[in-house]
């Protein structure tokens, strides 16, 4: 854990902002790992968590991105 560490995502986030926050995220999430880089006793599991998190919001940006295309 990384007592010290605080991770910032927005909250009530309008509809039209959603890819925005979620890009917010994932860029926390980086800062978080290094933040926590000196505190970590499993690197590999931690990394594990953020690269699936990641994924995971990356994911729901591009389907947001593809339900909202207009070109």
């Amino acid at each position: 854990t990384c007592p010290d560490s605080v991770f910032y995502t927005p909250t009530e986030v309008e509809d039209n902002c959603i890819v925005a926050a979620l890009a917010c995220s994932i860029k926390e999430l980086s800062i978080v790992k290094a933040e926590c880089l000196d505190n970590v006793t499993n690197w590999e599991n931690m990394q594990h968590h953020i690269d699936s998190t990641t994924a995971a919001l990356q994911m729901m940006i591009d389907k947001e991105n593809s339900t909202t295309d207009t070109s």
